[in-house]
């Protein structure tokens, strides 16, 4: 199962929000969420989504929004093989590229207003990955 997907990827870019506003805290969240558009016999359809709050000096709000299509490698149905658990257990091989360019767009866009930019791991942050760094303190 591992390399039903991994054929090519089209990634397009959705939409951008930026807000600033004024901060009464100074915390950090990201958040990653997915939707399972269709799956196709060929190909799977997702959109993925990073909000990323950073309350500091002032408030500052990045949501970006991408639409990612993995395709199957020759001869595959991916109607018949793929579930929801399989896209749950492997969202970040299925999302890869779209997490890097998600790292990336994050940092060039927060280090546009001559300050240092917020980088974001290349992965995807999950309810899992928090609750296992309040397990590790």
């Amino acid at each position: 199962m591992e390399k039903l997907i991994l054929g090519g990827i089209e990634m397009r870019l959705v939409g951008i929000s930026y807000k600033v506003g004024k901060s009464s805290s100074s915390d950090v969240t990201v958040e990653d969420n997915y939707v399972l558009e269709k799956i196709e016999k060929d190909s799977v359809h997702l959109i993925f989504e990073r909000d990323v709050t950073m309350n500091f000096e002032r408030k500052e709000r990045l949501k970006i929004k991408v639409k990612v299509v993995r395709f199957a490698e020759e001869n595959v149905d991916l109607m018949q093989e793929i579930s929801d658990d399989y896209i749950k257990e492997n969202i970040n091989k299925l999302l890869g590229p779209a997490l890097s360019f998600m790292s990336a767009l994050v940092a060039q866009i927060t280090g546009s207003f001559g300050e240092l930019p917020f980088i974001t791991a290349p992965s995807f942050y999950d309810e899992e990955d928090y609750n296992k760094e309040d397990e590790e303190e």
